[in-house]
């Protein structure tokens, strides 16, 4: 079984008049006989609007930017495989598939190498049909340092008796480790096994319903955390 790991890397440029950014993503594959590096790159700009206040241009570029780097990291990747391989990605799959607002792209944005998007809904869905595309030729497997996600909060606390919103499973975690019902040594977590949308933590399982069709066939999902070293906190 072979391995094929990708990361991106993104940077942008601040100008009186437009503001710029570049993506750029590598994939490796480790495979006895058979190692490769492919890279590939976009890059865009966006006109800063002469009204002041116009256009939330610096947020819209940033997260135009994160779409593609997102999609750029999965196809690059895709690209590598052959079949069968584990495919490790930097981040939660929750943060490929972050929702959010999906305003209006302006007009004065404009892609290097393709046509400007109508909407940030429209990069969504694209790397989302990227993700199902990897799924089925391959191992999906999402690490992510930052917990923030609710999982076995909402699993294990009744909604009465603790404020969810308050409460994320790096804390829960430390909690349980506390009064013994966790190890302090190096160990996996329980896993949980999301099987349907309704266990999908917030908000993905209020997804637009045209949005949510194109997360279910990713479903089911395994989750679980690793703690590395004694008393180190998890790791997703």
């Amino acid at each position: 079984m072979g391995i094929v790991a990708s990361d991106s890397s993104r940077v942008y440029r601040e100008m009186r008049a437009a503001l710029l950014f570049a993506v750029q993503a590598v994939a490796v594959r480790f495979k006895s006989g058979a190692e490769a590096v492919l890279t590939d790159a976009e890059a865009g700009y966006c006109v800063v609007p002469a009204e002041s206040g116009k256009t939330p241009v610096e947020e819209v570029v940033r997260r135009v930017a994160q779409f593609a780097s997102r999609e750029l990291e999965l196809t690059v990747a895709s690209r590598l495989v052959s079949g069968g391989e584990v495919v490790p990605h930097d981040g939660s799959l929750f943060s490929f598939l972050w929702y959010g607002k999906f305003p209006a792209v302006p007009e004065e944005f404009k892609f290097a190498r393709r046509q400007r998007p109508r909407t940030l809904r429209d990069l969504w869905r694209s790397v989302a049909s990227s993700l199902l595309e990897a799924r089925r030729r391959a191992l999906l497997l999402f690490v992510a340092k930052t917990i923030r996600r609710n999982y076995y909060v909402e699993k294990l606390v009744p909604r009465e008796l603790a404020p969810t919103s308050a409460l994320n499973d790096l804390v829960l975690l430390e909690l349980l480790r506390r009064r013994g019902s966790l190890p302090r040594e190096p160990h996996f977590i329980e896993p949980l096994y999301i099987e349907k949308p309704s266990d999908l933590p917030r908000p993905l399982k209020s997804l637009d319903p045209e949005d949510m069709e194109y997360v279910k066939p990713l479903l089911p999902i395994t989750v679980t955390y690793v703690v590395f070293s004694r008393d180190a906190p998890p790791t997703s």
